[in-house]
């Protein structure tokens, strides 16, 4: 087991925070209308 992280695996380890944090704030920002 290398301990160096693959980009691959880092690529996809960035995407999966990423869609969690937008799906996040999305749900966050439909929640409160009175925002925007």
């Amino acid at each position: 087991m290398n301990i160096a992280v693959d980009p691959f695996l880092l690529f996809y380890l960035t995407l999966a925070i990423i869609g969690l944090a937008v799906a996040i704030f999305v749900h966050a920002t439909r929640g409160s209308k009175h925002n925007k």
